[in-house]
């Protein structure tokens, strides 16, 4: 079975980093050196990084359990530059300790 907890880590690593790159080295280099080609490619990385995210976060939201406001704040910093990277210091390093429950009980259970 996937590990779910290093499987949302290493996205939200991979996330963050493309957004700084984005925000500080593709953007600078389109508005002042005009080659917006880069903010193209930089920017389909990130987005495709970005659903990959969200979709592994709302896996550990079901299978985890987790509190609505924990995934809900995960969600808002993928939005901040290292935001990311916070939330895996301080909500995704605490996920093996947490109970884990399959997905199908989670999503079914009444």
């Amino acid at each position: 079975m996937i590990n779910l907890a290093l499987t949302l880590r290493f996205f939200a690593f991979l996330e963050g980093v493309s957004l700084l790159l984005l925000v500080f080295l593709a953007m600078p280099l389109k508005y002042l050196y005009g080659h917006p080609s880069i903010v193209s490619y930089t920017g389909m990385i990130h987005g495709i990084l970005f659903i990959g995210y969200s979709i592994n976060l709302s896996l550990v939201y079901f299978t985890y359990k987790w509190e609505f406001w924990k995934m809900l704040m995960a969600f808002g910093l993928a939005f901040i530059p290292f935001g990311t990277l916070y939330a895996d210091k301080y909500f995704f390093g605490k996920l093996k300790a947490q109970k884990k429950r399959s997905l199908s009980r989670a999503l079914f259970e009444k």
